[in-house]
């Protein structure tokens, strides 16, 4: 009797645990070359650009009227939208010097200005997104770390995070030749990050508790609880690659995509999922989870 009742208790664990993720609308914004997405926080545009980066366009959603932003210094790389709503983006220049310098500019899309909120500088420069704004973090100099909350990037091997402006130094995954996109989960509790060659992970803000998700690149929080990432089988552009669904906990992970699309470049904005294709064909996706 007593194995009995056990096993119903399994299976009632099974059954609490299970969970479907479907797919509820998928459409289609672009038909070719278009590299990069980001979704405005309302819905109504779209930042892209070609894959040499250049030049940064500005697609209304309702009505596909494109606009172009800027054509100088590659600035489809890294553009996304601010805290403000503005698109924010980074501009490269190779000097007399023979050294790269970067800048940040933004651009309001009401009222059609740029401006340069970041002098350019040599060395890394990234645009993050915090829990209360948007951080411009340089080598040299950087800019609204404290407005922005808690924030997250990546120097090398090193995960650095930003609360309320004072920097921590973390290595949370020894012996990896260099991390990328790191990012702070919604609650500000949790940062995901991937590792060259070792995958996607997640840790706490002091970069504990870590949990390793798999082969994947690109992660973004899609909420407190789940990733969006693209599929890392190698050589993306023999084997493909899809867009997947990953639970923070390591328990669950699904494709979103199906096979042979392509997929690539995910990133989420409020209940939307964006990506683009191998043809720059970018789609808006919308799921359910039910647990």
């Amino acid at each position: 009797m007593r194995q009995i009742f056990s096993l119903i208790l399994a299976l009632v664990g099974v059954c609490v645990s299970a969970q479907t993720v479907k797919v509820t609308s998928d459409v289609t914004l672009t038909d070719s070359a278009a590299y990069f997405p980001h979704l405005s926080p309302d819905g109504k545009y779209l930042v892209y650009a070609p894959t040499d980066a250049h030049p940064l366009l500005l697609q209304e959603v309702a009505t596909g009227a494109r606009r172009v932003i800027s054509d100088e210094g590659l600035p489809g790389f890294d553009a996304v939208f601010d805290s403000k709503g503005r698109v924010c983006f980074m501009t490269m220049e190779r000097r007399s010097n023979h050294l790269l310098y970067r800048g940040v500019s933004t651009y309001d899309i009401a009222k059609g200005k740029l401006k340069r909120v970041l002098n350019p500088q040599h060395g890394a420069v990234h645009i993050v997104n915090g829990t209360r704004g948007t951080a411009l973090v340089g080598e040299h100099k950087s800019r609204d770390l404290k407005k922005a909350g808690t924030v997250a990037w990546t120097q090398g091997s090193k995960l650095m995070i930003s609360i309320d402006g004072k920097v921590r130094e973390l290595e949370p995954v020894k012996n990896t030749v260099g991390l990328l996109w790191a990012s702070i989960s919604p609650d500000g509790t949790q940062v995901a990050f991937e590792a060259a060659a070792r995958g996607v992970y997640v840790c706490d803000l002091e970069g504990n508790h870590l949990v390793s998700l798999g082969m994947y690149l690109m992660p973004c929080w899609y909420n407190d609880h789940y990733l969006v990432a693209m599929s890392n089988a190698g050589n993306i552009r023999v084997s493909g690659s899809n867009i997947h669904l990953l639970k923070t906990d390591g328990s669950f992970a699904q494709p979103l995509t199906p096979d042979g699309m392509a997929a690539i470049q995910p990133m989420v904005s409020g209940d939307k999922i964006v990506f683009t294709t191998k043809n720059g064909v970018v789609h808006v996706m919308t799921i359910s989870i039910t647990e």
